[in-house]
């Protein structure tokens, strides 16, 4: 099934996730919105929790800025979902004036390999990358 699709998060948030389906894959595309780890109502949790559900439980890749370190409760999520998160500890921002891993490249049912880059988050943006983040780049064998 090819094709595009939204989801707006239920939260009225404004974020929303756009997932683009190639062939038996779906790539997932968000920006998941920061909350306090120990926040019983976590707005990233819920809406990690709708993307999961509008994957279901086909094989996909999920690029996003999760707002999340890893252990935190967005990624525990993901991974309980069957998802093997590439990039990990992978510094991909910047924030108060420490580096940290708050970028998700994660895949499920799809073989994949992280291609590292020489860019830190301290040295951005600059003219090779734009962003105040660091891109996660990975070679999928579908």
């Amino acid at each position: 099934m090819d094709g595009n699709e939204s989801v707006a998060f239920s939260d009225r948030s404004g974020h929303v996730a756009q997932i683009t389906h190639i062939g038996d894959v779906a790539f997932a595309n968000s920006h998941i919105k920061w909350s306090p780890e120990d926040d019983p109502h976590h707005k990233g949790v819920y809406q990690m929790k709708e993307l999961l559900g509008a994957l279901g439980l086909r094989s996909a890749v999920i690029l996003a800025d999760c707002n999340d370190r890893p252990g935190g409760p967005v990624r525990r999520q993901v991974e309980q979902a069957g998802f093997t998160d590439l990039g990990r500890d992978i510094p991909t921002a910047y924030v108060d004036h420490a580096q940290v891993a708050i970028d998700l490249l994660a895949v499920r049912g799809v073989s994949a390999k992280l291609i590292p880059t020489k860019l830190k988050p301290i040295n951005i943006p600059d003219a090779q990358c734009p962003s105040d983040h660091i891109p996660l780049v990975a070679e999928l064998q579908l």
